[in-house]
């Protein structure tokens, strides 16, 4: 828009004159004494921004750039990056690990709980791998929920009580890998009470009281090293599934490693182009097999035990259920 001759004139003036004065300040000043040859204060203040020459996020850089090149000894920077590097958990061998994963709790199958104590006691493990959805969180699903299903104190009751009956049982290290059922505390928090994030009592190893049973916590989809062997809860990569998880899990891997997640046992061994054989495994559910979100299905319960020597070589006994 065009403005009378003594308008600019103005205007330039007084930005000539208050550099460093904000132009709503200076758009509010002129528009007082100016009020009849403008709509409002907010044409004056773009007016203003124009002549500045900061009326976009474009120019408004463009500027600034302008503005710092010409100091004397002004050298451009880099920006500094927030990148974080995606470190593993690792296990050193030699180790004799029992995993379990899928619990759902407290949705979990008791047989094949009392399977598996039963099997682990007889095999001795130096540590046992919780590998994901240790609990369900129903009701913070994102999914339509019965609202008359259990509610989130009861299911954080019944693992503690599960935590308290694992360490009773077993002098082994234990390590509880974050799934993303688990995940779904974190992601609660975050979407609907930003605030309590702040606080580390709120955090889910607290409220779990992981470290009174010193458990290690392993989160933000983090992968555990055992020996050569990689373990994932399986829902940091995506599309890792289908009719043979372990097979996509070799795709997308393009490595060993043993991941739950799907719900289903499943394994797979190829030999790469340099003549390593690359071996991945999926393990069985440890919970109900028709749930109402997932009545047909081809679910079926399983865990494995892991041995890896100290040199990081691996034998997995993947154990089918039902």
């Amino acid at each position: 828009m065009r403005y009378p001759e003594f308008l600019t004139q103005l205007m330039d003036e007084t930005l000539t004159q208050f550099p460093d004065i904000p132009t709503r300040t200076l758009a509010k000043r002129i528009y007082n004494d100016n009020s009849r040859f403008f709509k409002d204060i907010e044409q004056v203040r773009s007016a203003l921004r124009r002549r500045r020459g900061n009326s976009g996020k474009k120019s408004s850089m463009k500027t600034k750039h302008q503005r710092a090149n010409g100091k004397a000894g002004w050298v451009p920077k880099l920006p500094p990056s927030q990148a974080e590097d995606w470190l593993p958990y690792e296990i050193k061998g030699p180790e004799r690990i029992a995993t379990i994963s899928d619990i759902h709790i407290p949705y979990h199958h008791e047989p094949t709980l009392q399977r598996w104590y039963a099997e682990a006691q007889e095999y001795e493990p130096s540590k046992i791998i919780i590998n994901g959805d240790l609990i369900d969180f129903y009701r913070m699903s994102r999914f339509e929920k019965d609202p008359n299903k259990r509610d989130t104190s009861f299911e954080i009751d019944q693992v503690i009580d599960f935590l308290a009956w694992l360490k009773d049982g077993f002098e082994a290290d234990i390590i509880f890998k974050e799934g993303n059922h688990d995940e779904r505390w974190r992601k609660y928090i975050y979407n609907q009470a930003p605030e309590l994030s702040r606080f580390s009592q709120f955090e889910l190893q607290e409220i779990l009281c992981l470290e009174e049973f010193e458990i290690d916590f392993v989160t933000d989809q983090r992968m555990i090293m055992a020996g050569n062997l990689p373990i994932l809860h399986g829902h940091e990569m995506h599309g890792a599934g289908g009719q043979n998880p372990a097979k996509a899990m070799a795709t997308k891997l393009n490595n060993s490693g043993l991941m739950g997640h799907c719900h289903r046992s499943s394994a797979n061994t190829v030999r790469n182009t340099f003549g390593q054989w690359l071996k991945t495994y999926s393990t069985g559910c440890m919970c109900e097999l028709n749930p109402e979100f997932s009545r047909i299905n081809n679910w079926n319960r399983g865990y494995a035990f892991v041995e890896i020597d100290s040199s990081g070589a691996f034998e997995v006994d993947n154990r089918i259920i039902d």
